[in-house]
């Protein structure tokens, strides 16, 4: 997949993906490998995953980034009962 920079593209936001499970809920970026965040509930895995990707792209070795998938084809990829896709600002 090719990259981009995240200042050329004026990126706001990145989809997560926020599953249920019996546990609690993890908040996943399906554009930024291996990264989530887990909360009790959906908010308080929104408010995570708010947080995890501030930090993320604070740090300085984050320079080239991937486009964000578009909602619709997130979509297709992730629906589900127990699946909410919503966007977390940067």
């Amino acid at each position: 997949m090719e990259s981009f920079n995240r200042v050329e593209m004026h990126i706001k936001h990145y989809y997560a993906v926020l599953s249920k499970y019996d546990e609690g809920v993890v908040a996943e970026f399906p554009d930024i490998d291996d990264f989530q965040a887990i909360g009790s509930d959906f908010a308080d895995a929104y408010r995570a995953a708010s947080k995890e990707i501030i930090s993320f792209f604070a740090q300085e070795k984050v320079t080239m980034i991937r486009k964000p998938t578009s909602f619709e084809d997130l979509k297709l990829k992730h629906s589900g009962l127990n699946k909410v896709i919503l966007p977390i600002p940067i």
